[in-house]
């Protein structure tokens, strides 16, 4: 799922979560190739969180930071289908639009890239179309 059924929603009281991730993030040594996941059972503002950081409700503040430094998103909903493959390619588009990585669309066109992401060869080896 590409997108959130929170996304735009004014979202209220949770700086201090903002000021936390940022402080991981920003604390981890840039030469360690490193990320963050976000996750919570149903009910604990993981949603709510991630689509803030995705589509920021404010101009200002850690949330926008944090925006600047999102190479991808994913938003499951219990009633859709978790599918592999879909989640595979959803990555790979955002990495592509990503202005964080300089030339991965590039590197995604190569044919022998471009195989590995195909949907028959992503359900077969889904190990190797996420590397």
């Amino acid at each position: 799922m590409s997108s959130c059924a929170l996304q735009g929603k004014r979202f209220y009281c949770r700086e201090w979560v903002f000021h936390k991730i940022l402080h991981v993030v920003e604390s981890r040594p840039s030469s360690r190739s490193c990320g963050t996941i976000i996750m919570g059972g149903a009910g604990s503002g993981s949603t709510a969180l991630c689509a803030e950081i995705a589509t920021p409700t404010s101009n200002h503040g850690r949330q926008r930071a944090l925006n600047r430094r999102l190479l991808a998103t994913w938003f499951c909903r219990s009633q859709d289908s978790l599918s592999v493959t879909g989640f595979i390619q959803h990555l790979a588009d955002c990495l592509c639009k990503s202005p964080i990585i300089h030339g991965y669309a590039n590197k995604r066109a190569e044919p022998h890239i471009a195989r590995l992401l195909e949907p028959s060869r992503c359900d077969d080896d889904p190990d190797e179309a996420f590397k």
